[in-house]
């Protein structure tokens, strides 16, 4: 798991710490994974480890983003939010890889 430092709102968890921007990433992988189902907000609480304070300003964020759409109590991942989380997931394969290449170097320096 990624935690970016430099971004504000880092959040406490297993004596680590992750980002507002981790946590959007997790919520949309969330509701990717309950895919047509869709998803409750008491389900997305407990599966990220918050509130309902703080999930409900997430989840404002990525609708007011066309990231998400909410329908009859149910929360679902839009194709342009499946799209974005496709992008993040590309882009943590690459700084996987660059870290790892980098520590590797390091190692046998």
């Amino acid at each position: 798991m990624y935690v970016i430092e430099i971004l504000p709102g880092l959040r406490k968890l297993d004596g680590q710490y992750r980002s507002g921007l981790l946590l959007h990433v997790q919520l949309l992988t969330m509701l990717e994974m309950a895919g047509e189902s869709g998803a409750k907000k008491t389900h997305l609480v407990y599966g990220l480890n918050t509130n309902f304070h703080e999930i409900k300003e997430y989840l404002k964020r990525l609708e007011s983003q066309n990231l998400i759409t909410r329908t009859d109590g149910l929360i679902f991942i839009t194709q342009k939010g499946a799209g974005v989380l496709r992008h993040f997931k590309q882009a943590d394969k690459l700084l996987t890889r660059e870290l790892l290449t980098t520590e590797i170097e390091a190692n046998h320096l």
